[in-house]
């Protein structure tokens, strides 16, 4: 038997459908309708009740540190790849241009 894919969800999201909820919706009705498990839908609204439902899970800071990584890194990767273009497409017979990579001429 195969496990359903746990559904993850962004604070706001959390935030504006329990607002839904305190407006009157009812909790069955909201649920059915956003495609989200009824029991989900109670659990923020007691967090909300409590005043909890303030962060982030861990699980998501953990996804959201690693995509900002990642993308800080192709952003690295980017400016020396272009810049190394730039600089051997100037000739490396100019003598203040200096070649950063091997194999410019």
């Amino acid at each position: 038997m195969r496990r359903k894919k746990r559904g993850m969800y962004m604070l706001e999201f959390n935030i504006e459908v329990v607002r839904l909820v305190k407006g009157g919706q009812a909790v069955s009705v909201t649920a059915k309708v956003l495609g989200i498990p009824k029991v989900s839908l109670d659990n923020w609204v007691k967090l909300s009740a409590k005043g909890l439902l303030k962060g982030e899970s861990p699980r998501v800071l953990r996804r959201l540190q690693t995509l900002r990584r990642w993308s800080h890194e192709q952003e690295i990767e980017s400016f020396f790849t272009r810049n190394a273009r730039t600089r051997c497409a100037h000739g490396a017979g100019a003598s203040w241009r200096v070649p950063l990579f091997v194999g410019c001429n």
